[in-house]
């Protein structure tokens, strides 16, 4: 009903506990706004796939691009 407003400080503790709890969420500060709040990534797969997430994302990029080097980014 728009009666109670989400902060952002309260949805970064909601996600931090999330990557506490569960093996399928990872949380990852990416950097900080030019407020200096943290801005983060959230990541939600499978145990499994938290082990091979760079290999996932270098073969994601080489399906997009034919031309990746595999290079990190």
């Amino acid at each position: 009903t728009g009666e109670y407003h989400l902060t952002y400080d309260g949805l970064l503790r909601y996600m931090e506990m999330l990557d506490r709890v569960s093996d399928r969420v990872q949380l990852v500060r990416i950097g900080e706004s030019w407020e200096k709040q943290p801005l983060i990534q959230l990541i939600i797969t499978s145990s499994d796939n938290h082990q091979n997430l760079d290999k996932i994302r270098r073969e994601h990029l080489a399906a997009m691009d034919p031309g990746f080097s595999g290079i990190s980014i």
